[in-house]
């Protein structure tokens, strides 16, 4: 109104000309007509809301945790609930959808960690099975990097809970839970990077690398069975003999000899001899323990690794079981277990012979036939025996005793040959 050439201004307009609202007007109308102006701001009517209420506002109001919305009350930033109660603390990003909030604390899902599981997280193992033992990441074993577990040397897999193997196990066999290779077949050693043995030794050996050169030309290393005590064999599949000879440094096949070189090794370990020589391990000549009889002992003879029975006093033979003859016969005759056998002129009273025959006075000795039955003798022991002594075995004694008989019927008629 314009009094005195001064303009009266209505409510919520003021300056010179009333042209300058008081309070916030949208589209020409103080509080988009949906207020009244006191002095300098909108009073907004029921509905209303906002500085220049021009926004829909929540008739009744809003609690103190909640907020006005387009006309709608909705729960305040902070604060969640069923129905829009909004009792409930409400989480950072709701987790993310990573996990579950629960009054304000969200429990992630395996995989994530942080305040709103945005975070990759390591798994996270107990050390024993004691179930209130404490759960670490990766186990404690290793470090976790963006969500991944970087194991600590000498354990593996993604929550470095077991232990690893050498090497992989070189790709050639599979890592146990203990850490322990298990070689496919065909390779051994601790990381299965060594090829197998032959049978893989058996099980009654171990394989093992050997170099070996040719014509001086260093050769690649290749396994090789060394075989447990009493087995031999390029897999360690046979019984070993005794008497085990290798060459200096080597042990392997084709590098040692059994039975001392003498003989053959036979399939179920036994040495097989050869001519002279005996025991267990072809390393004497001669007797054997226990082969002197009653009346004798093998003991070692002047001859290396040569061994000879050792007679009592009155026994004799090759294994002393042949009795001795009173004086030795005289020498003049031949003894076989303890019965001179007398060359002819000296035959003797009680079986022995005598030095000096007594013969008939009308019979001429002469030295001819002594001489025969010396011959004799020496003809049919060389004739009936190997040695050069006469043995006790019976073909022996009886080619010597029809040999002798004959021999000495010859003698007594005067030749001096042997037949």
């Amino acid at each position: 109104m314009c009094v005195n050439a001064s303009c009266f201004c209505e409510a919520g307009w003021g300056g010179l000309a009333c042209d300058a609202p008081l309070c916030p007007a949208l589209g020409g109308a103080l509080c988009s007509g949906h207020g009244e102006c006191d002095g300098f701001a909108c009073r907004c009517a029921d509905g209303w809301a906002g500085p220049s209420c021009s926004a829909r506002g929540c008739i009744g109001g809003c609690g103190p945790r909640h907020a006005c919305f387009e006309g709608v009350c909705v729960c305040a930033a902070g604060w969640t609930g069923l129905e829009l109660d909004c009792e409930l603390r409400s989480c950072p990003a709701d987790c993310g959808g990573r996990g579950q909030c629960s009054n304000g604390t969200c429990t992630c899902f395996a995989g994530f960690s942080g305040a709103a599981c945005d975070e990759r997280s390591c798994p996270l193992v107990r050390q024993g099975l004691d179930d209130e033992e404490e759960a670490l990441p990766c186990a404690g074993h290793g470090e976790c990097e963006g969500g991944k577990c970087v194991c600590e040397e000498g354990w593996r897999d993604f929550d470095c809970a077991r232990r690893a193997c050498r090497d992989g196990c070189s790709g050639q066999g599979h890592c146990d839970a203990s850490g322990m290779c298990q070689c496919y077949p065909g390779w051994f050693g601790e990381d299965c990077a060594l090829p197998a043995c032959f049978r893989n030794c058996s099980g009654h050996g171990h394989c093992a690398l050997h170099a070996s050169s040719w014509l001086g030309l260093q050769q690649a290393a290749e396994p090789v069975c060394e075989c447990d005590e009493g087995w031999q064999g390029i897999g360690c599949e046979a019984r070993a003999c005794p008497g085990r000879l290798c060459r200096p440094g080597t042990s392997g096949p084709g590098q040692c000899t059994e039975c001392s070189g003498r003989g053959e090794c036979s399939a179920d370990g036994a040495c097989l001899c050869a001519s002279p020589w005996r025991g267990a391990d072809c390393a004497r000549r001669g007797c054997e323990p226990g082969e002197c009889g009653a009346h004798g002992r093998c003991l070692p003879a002047a001859a290396p690794e040569l061994f000879a029975c050792a007679c009592a006093p009155g026994w004799g033979g090759a294994e002393c079981t042949l009795a001795s003859c009173p004086d030795d016969c005289h020498g003049a005759g031949h003894c076989y277990n303890g019965s001179c056998h007398c060359y002819p002129g000296h035959e003797g009273i009680g079986g022995n012979c005598t030095a000096a025959a007594a013969l008939p006075p009308t019979e001429v000795v002469e030295d001819v036939s002594l001489r025969c039955s010396a011959n004799c003798v020496a003809g049919c022991v060389g004739k009936c025996s190997a040695p050069s002594a006469i043995g006790d075995s019976e073909e022996e004694l009886a080619c010597y005793a029809g040999c002798t008989q004959k021999c000495m019927q010859v003698c007594a008629g005067g030749l001096d040959t042997v037949r």
